[in-house]
């Protein structure tokens, strides 16, 4: 299932021009998260601001992180957030697992929080970005190559992730599972070990702009 042009919209952002946007769009969004929700996370505790500089990191408190290197894991997650209301900045750096685990996972509590990759690259791990809250929003990011899948939308609601490359992964490109009214939007997902698109008792949710080539079982699969 492939769109381009017409009225599927704009082809997806080549790498090179997603990166250029990424300085640009993480500067608006620390600008959101100070003026935006600033009241909110302050009334939970303190807002963090740091930088993230190796793996087995878990985030438990809301605020604006950069990674400022790549980062290799030896065996299970990258990077944990369990805080609502957090900005993960990747920086355009690669995440490189040991074949299990997860490069950045949301989990439950990271509700209404945000990924900007700046074109970073997650691999070799099990699965490369995986949403297990809600309202969360990733960006600009490639999760290639990973043993499982690129990106796991598991339970959530409303999330979106757009401008996103998802491709020979094991399994699946973007597998949603349960949950509802999420958005995959402006990506690939090509050259998987089955499936671009795989939908497993999802509901409302929206697929649009997306290139599903050459993966071994089916573009889409619902």
């Amino acid at each position: 299932m492939t769109g381009r042009g017409g009225i599927w919209g704009k082809k997806p952002e080549a790498g090179g021009e997603r990166g250029k946007r990424g300085a640009a769009r993480i500067r608006r969004l620390r600008l959101t998260l100070v003026l935006g929700v600033a009241a909110a996370i302050l009334a939970a505790g303190p807002a963090m601001a740091a930088d993230i500089s190796a793996c087995a990191t878990t985030i438990a408190k809301p605020g604006f992180y950069r990674v400022t290197q790549d980062l290799a894991a030896s065996g299970g997650d990258c990077i944990d957030v369990n805080a609502a209301r957090t900005i993960v900045f990747l920086n355009g750096h690669q995440l490189t697992g040991g074949g299990s685990g997860v490069g950045v996972r949301f989990s439950s509590r990271a509700k209404t929080s945000f990924l900007e990759g700046g074109n970073a690259t997650i691999s070799d791990f099990a699965v490369g970005v995986e949403d297990d809250a809600s309202y969360v929003r990733g960006d600009n990011f490639n999760a290639n190559g990973n043993t499982t899948g690129g990106v796991l939308v598991s339970g959530a609601q409303s999330s979106t992730f757009s401008n996103f490359q998802a491709s020979n992964n094991g399994s699946y490109g973007v597998h949603f599972m349960m949950g509802a009214n999420n958005v995959a939007e402006s990506a690939q997902a090509s050259g998987n070990g089955s499936y671009g698109i795989w939908l497993v008792g999802a509901k409302e949710n929206r697929i649009d702009n997306f290139d599903t080539e050459q993966n071994a079982i089916a573009g889409v699969y619902i």
